[in-house]
């Protein structure tokens, strides 16, 4: 959604959020808290489906799912989809969460149907959320502060450490090996690097990389937790992860996310997408040559 677009709901994400400038992230902010106000006084199944498709639709990233992606790109084999902010990726990604959603098992795939033909009722699912957060305005008010609240809290994390002043938890990424993208043949074997600062005032202590995308052969195979060094505040550290190429032709994506000892995301909102490993994969292999001497497998 854009400024641009809606002048109107500026000026009331404005007045709800108490900000003196417009901002796209207050807007979203806006229809988001209304789908998250609305969904609970909803009865039926089918209209909980809708305005989550409609969710989908507006705000793709905001439900990333790596196998769903998947799916979307076998279902397209045409032109390549490298980005899922297209009307394309909405479409279909639309018309999954709402048969998830209206089957009631998130665990369930479905095939890379598009829902372009259900637009208008994802979007009058998300418009009449709206309508009714804003004919409930004080109980809608005091609801999305609480949303708000939620959001900062993930940004602003009081821990122990340090009793005087709030604890900041960010990070900053540095750089990466096997760039995005590499070419890799079946089966391969590699590793995979990301080097990170700690930019906050909390050390990372007992943290650990996991890996969010499906253990499925869709997939490179990765061990599902990778320790962190203990990291302090302005620090830099590299996570280095083994990694084995799938055996299907195509890109491949993997995401990991950062968790404390306990498990538990540290970033929930922060950093959505966390680390990422593309790669493509194909049926080859890569060979070594030298002047009067055979070829030799690379992978020897």
């Amino acid at each position: 959604m854009r400024v641009q677009a809606c002048p109107a709901l500026v000026g009331v994400a404005k007045r709800l959020f108490g900000s003196t400038s417009e901002s796209e992230r207050d807007l979203n902010d806006l229809v988001h808290f209304a789908a998250m106000f609305t969904e609970p006084t909803l009865s039926e199944a089918k209209e909980r489906a809708l305005l989550r498709a409609g969710e989908a639709f507006l705000f793709c990233s905001r439900v990333p799912n790596d196998h769903d992606f998947f799916l979307i790109q076998r279902g397209n084999p045409g032109p390549r989809i490298a980005s899922r902010d297209t009307k394309k990726v909405r479409d279909t990604w639309a018309f999954m969460t709402y048969k998830r959603s209206l089957l009631g098992n998130p665990e369930d795939s479905f095939t890379a149907k598009s829902g372009q033909k259900m637009r208008p009722d994802f979007r009058d699912a998300t418009i009449a959320a709206v309508a009714k957060s804003l004919r409930n305005w004080d109980e809608f008010q005091q609801t999305a502060a609480g949303f708000r609240a939620e959001q900062l809290a993930s940004r602003l994390m009081t821990r122990p450490y340090d009793k005087t002043s709030p604890q900041v938890d960010t990070c900053e990424f540095i750089t990466e090996t096997v760039p995005d993208g590499s070419l890799m043949p079946f089966g391969t074997a590699f590793v995979k690097t990301w080097t990170i600062r700690n930019t906050g005032n909390v050390p990372w202590i007992g943290r650990s990389s996991k890996r969010i995308t499906p253990l499925t052969p869709l997939f490179p195979h990765t061990a599902e937790l990778t320790p962190i060094p203990t990291t302090l505040p302005g620090e830099t550290v590299t996570i280095s992860v083994d990694v084995v190429s799938n055996r299907l032709p195509g890109f491949s994506e993997v995401r990991f996310k950062m968790v404390d000892e306990n498990g538990e995301f540290c970033w929930p909102v922060l950093y959505p997408y966390g680390l990422t490993m593309v790669i493509e994969t194909r049926d080859m292999i890569w060979t070594e040559r030298s002047p009067g001497a055979e070829d030799t497998p690379w992978q020897s």
